[in-house]
């Protein structure tokens, strides 16, 4: 069948090498798929299709709950039903969605820019890891981008003359049409782009039945417009984006070439051959080329515009729908007359360089099929076995259910805390294991106080793991062979005000002390590797704390200038009887954009409330990252 499709489809001289891209295409999101677990995106869409009605559906499971039109929620709500939450069965269509993507983008590269550049941008869809990855995940993008393609076929029939528009071609124009814009935000911007492109293009001949088209997608869409209306107002997806930096372009292109030198530099001299191989170059081309580049530059602008002056919302996927395009055009100056040969080797280059640095320098198939839900449960089963009775098991993430989701089936008695949890609430848990080892887990990039928390009564680590936007430690009160100690005893300051009785001991703050006296952290006694960072105390009164503050202060070694000003404030007490408290303030340098060894960290607490209390602890945390927790998006 595929080998039909290909025959009918595709120049005779380029069967054989489109067969071969597309087996590959084929083997590289099907290798080993039985075995790709749920990430926090694809649980988050499951459990919202749980709903007993379409009205709960579309309220609670898209418009109040999710950033994304309702079209890929409505295909798992119905889904679900058949196939319940096998992952095999969930992913597969988006998966088969993807790969088909490779051949639409084929077919459009052909009929735009000749086979030349057709095979060498399905080539790149084909292998590289960006693709890849969002053909193997639950979410609109797959989706989105292989209704896009459907779209922009029969938007071809429209704006080339060599064949009359039935009512059949606009019907599935308008269909194509209302299907992208169903599926994620920047799917329908760029349908959006696409048609209004082709207002430009079509000829008088065929504009009526154009708009009729036009109006007839808009039709099918109008349900989803007051989802669409609502969404717009609540702005952005979530407030964890950064406002993009000048470089993004750059770094989203060198992810697009999986942060491969050689790679990105062997793709540049393929596209720029033509210009030293005496190639005539195509002028006809020129129209084509300009809207190629227009659809990929466009949503960039908007979104990054969006991004600096709303709210942010510009991420690598944001383009996902529209560097395609971008693709197409840079490997579009290849006159027809470029001989089957040349364009075959080039396209095998282009297709082994994919493989190579898809496996070996994105190490892909260990990052996406090993994740941090299912393999944090293989290592605390590890550890039960391993310790017995003699450690308590307790993770962090989200929601608890998605912890639960594979930690049920290998794992008994797990502590699960989500981001619901009040951080005081972990402290005091941990402060009454009795157990000597603790194994803590958290995913979804968990704040760093919370694994301080846990080191706070187990500050060795014993062994250390870590996967995608996750990390697991299994750790203990007394240290062993080869354990790495994660925190360090802060002095409590003697003075005149300090407490020694045999119910306390400490440092005395009342009403007229404002500011406690600063731990001073130097450069030399932070690894260069330190990422994760944070200063806890423990702090004991007569009743409840309102208004104190732990604050860090981080200052550049060189200027003393203040890079970073940060303060932890009381949420709650881990004691209510004895009105126990402890304030931990946390921090990643990687998301500062600072080198530890170049920074004076300075700590101290600030009695904002003038109020009573003891300090009778104080400590710091310190450990690596693991660069596989960024390891999809970031390179290794």
């Amino acid at each position: 069948m595929l080998r039909r499709i290909i025959n009918g489809f595709a120049p005779k001289s380029d069967r054989l090498l489109l067969l071969l891209i597309l087996l590959v295409a084929a083997f590289m999101r099907f290798w080993n798929f039985e075995q790709l677990p749920f990430m926090h995106d694809e649980f988050s869409a499951l459990f919202r299709t749980e709903y007993q009605n379409f009205h709960d559906l579309i309220r609670l499971g898209v418009v109040e709950n999710d950033s994304h039109p309702a079209g890929v929620q409505l295909f798992l709500y119905f889904w679900v039903k058949i196939v319940g939450f096998q992952a095999f069965w969930i992913k597969l269509p988006f998966a088969l969605m993807g790969l088909a993507s490779v051949w639409l983008l084929y077919r459009i590269a052909l009929n735009w820019f000749g086979s030349s550049a057709a095979l060498l941008s399905a080539s790149l869809m084909a292998t590289v890891q960006y693709f890849i990855m969002y053909s193997q995940l639950a979410r609109p993008y797959a989706a989105g981008l292989f209704f896009l393609l459907i779209f922009i076929q029969y938007w071809n029939r429209f704006i080339r003359n060599d064949r009359a528009i039935s009512l059949w071609t606009i019907v599935l124009f308008a269909i194509s049409a209302a299907l992208t814009a169903m599926m994620h935000a920047f799917s329908l911007a760029e349908a959006a782009l696409v048609y209004a492109t082709g207002l430009f293009l079509v000829t008088n001949e065929r504009r009526k039945q154009y708009l009729i088209a036009g109006l007839l997608a808009l039709v099918l869409y109008l349900p989803n417009v007051p989802v669409f209306y609502q969404q717009l107002s609540a702005g952005g997806i979530g407030g964890w984006l950064g406002v993009p930096k000048q470089d993004f372009v750059f770094r989203f292109l060198f992810f697009c070439f999986n942060y491969s030198w050689p790679f990105l530099v062997i793709a540049f001299l393929v596209v720029v051959a033509p210009f030293f191989m005496n190639e005539k170059f195509p002028q006809e081309r020129i129209r084509m080329q300009l809207v190629g580049f227009i659809w990929f530059l466009v949503p960039l602008m908007v979104a990054w515009g969006y991004s600096v002056f709303r709210t942010p919302i510009l991420q690598f996927s944001t383009l996902y729908f529209s560097v395609p395009f971008l693709f197409m055009v840079l490997f579009s100056f290849y006159d027809t007359r470029f001989l089957s040969q040349q364009k075959s080797t080039l396209a095998i280059i282009l297709l082994a360089g994919g493989i190579l640095t898809t496996v070996f320098t994105r190490q892909y198939y260990h990052q996406m099929y090993f994740q941090g839900f299912d393999q944090m449960a293989v290592a605390m089963q590890n550890d039960q076995q391993t310790f017995g009775d003699s450690i308590t098991l307790a993770s962090y993430s989200a929601t608890p259910r998605m912890a639960a989701f594979y930690q049920d089936n290998q794992v008994k008695s797990v502590m699960r805390f989500s981001k619901h949890d009040p951080l005081i609430r972990m402290y005091g848990f941990f402060e009454k294991i009795e157990e000597p080892y603790l194994g803590f887990g958290w995913t979804d990039y968990a704040p760093v106080a919370c694994e301080a928390a846990a080191a706070a009564f187990f500050p060795y680590a014993i062994h250390q793991q870590a996967w995608f936007n996750s990390s697991y430690l299994t750790m203990s009160r007394e240290p062993m062979s080869n354990t790495v100690r994660l925190t360090t005893e802060l002095p409590v300051f003697k003075n005149s005000s300090e407490i020694d009785s045999a119910d306390v001991r400490g440092l005395l703050f009342d009403s007229g002390v404002l500011y406690g006296k600063a731990w001073l952290i130097s450069p030399d006694s932070l690894a260069e590797n330190t990422d994760l960072f944070a200063v806890g105390v423990n702090l004991l009164s007569d009743k409840p704390l309102k208004n104190v503050r732990l604050v860090v202060e981080i200052s550049d070694i060189k200027s003393d200038s203040l890079l970073h000003w940060q303060a932890a404030l009381v949420d709650s007490v881990v004691d209510r009887t004895a009105n126990k408290t402890s304030l931990i303030a946390g921090l990643r340098f990687s998301n500062l954009g600072l080198q530890p060894t170049q920074c004076r960290i300075k700590s101290y607490i600030w009695n904002k409330g003038h109020e009573s209390f003891v300090l009778t602890r104080a400590f710091r945390f310190q450990r690596a990252q693991n660069p596989r927790v960024l390891g999809l998006f970031e390179p290794l």
